[in-house]
């Protein structure tokens, strides 16, 4: 996993490439470029932050070791 700017990076146990991007008014893009839709497009979803980091909050309670990257 990277930071890239206001971009999480990472790959999935598929092996396929994922984004967070920081979107408006507390919303969060989760993106996987390589995955496209009956359209041709990239998936993309919005999910909230607010839910993520709820979620981030639980699985911290349950493993205390994990990390952001850059959070030693």
């Amino acid at each position: 996993m990277t930071r890239e700017g206001n971009k999480i990076k990472w790959i999935d146990v598929f092996g396929y490439e994922n984004f967070f991007m920081e979107g408006r008014d507390g919303d969060v893009f989760h993106l996987i470029p390589e995955l496209k839709d009956e359209e041709g497009d990239s998936y993309v979803r919005i999910l909230s932050s607010q839910a993520i980091v709820e979620m981030a909050d639980l699985l911290r309670q349950e493993d205390p070791t994990i990390n952001l990257p850059g959070e030693g």
